[in-house]
């Protein structure tokens, strides 16, 4: 077990590499990361650095090749698949590009899905909480072909903040909202970091990293930098940097 003020999320000396028929394709690198409570950090870095695989890593859905991921006080290493599965729908929430909701289902089924897998049947008054939280109360009924990118990636976070989660990972929230929609969602994620929930994004957007509080860089699967409180165009530009680096 570990202190109850330790960080909701721990990797340490983390690799992972991408096995073959011919060869093992090392993607991350003894990569170290803490994000505190009530802490957003957000991971950039140039394409094919590792972003996507770091954060699936630190979420429990990919096991590392070595090194450790202490979750919300679960070492991740050492859980079984259905303490991870519990762990991933009680305290764990998901914020993806894609929303990856089921069509066929309204609104408020969405938000109460994770639960059902795990034999748990939320409470309707629960579930329209939630959606009131994030706006979308009104349309509890509605199917997400109803609902505009904006209006479905709400709901997509109403379903991630449903369990009260100690981590919330997303990847590329806002890649496919237009600017008022994507700032919206920003805000949601502000709120939910000002009441205690760890956030770890993965975005390619300078303005979205601009709102977190740390920003960590990874060019070839390692860690190469850190910012803090940096400006949309200092960040842009480091972006740049690495970019032209590769």
């Amino acid at each position: 077990m570990i202190a109850v003020d330790a960080a909701p999320l721990a990797v340490s000396q983390v690799s992972y590499s991408y096995a073959s028929r011919a060869r093992s394709a090392p993607v991350l690198h003894d990569v170290d990361l803490t994000v505190g409570v009530g802490e957003w950090v957000a991971v950039m870095g140039p394409s094919g650095s590792g972003k996507s695989t770091l954060l699936l890593c630190a979420a429990g859905l990919l096991r590392t090749s070595a090194g450790a991921v202490t979750l919300d006080g679960v070492d991740v290493g050492g859980a079984s698949e259905a303490q991870l599965t519990r762990l991933r729908r009680d305290r764990v929430g998901f914020v993806f590009q894609e929303f990856n909701l089921v069509p066929a289902l309204t609104a408020e089924q969405n938000v109460g899905l994770p639960a059902r897998f795990g034999g748990i049947r939320r409470k309707r008054q629960e579930i329209h909480a939630v959606l009131d939280r994030v706006g979308m109360q009104p349309k509890a009924r509605s199917r997400p072909d109803e609902l505009s990118g904006g209006q479905r990636q709400r709901v997509a976070i109403a379903r991630a903040l449903v369990s009260r989660p100690a981590v919330v990972f997303a990847h590329e929230p806002t890649g496919s909202l237009d600017s008022k929609s994507a700032d919206q969602v920003l805000e949601l994620v502000h709120e939910l970091v000002q009441q205690g929930t760890a956030v770890l994004m993965v975005t390619h957007d300078p303005r979205v990293a601009a709102r977190a509080d740390r920003i960590v860089w990874l060019r070839d699967g390692r860690i190469v930098d850190e910012m803090t409180a940096a400006s949309t165009e200092d960040i842009a530009a480091h972006l740049a940097s690495l970019e032209d680096a590769v």
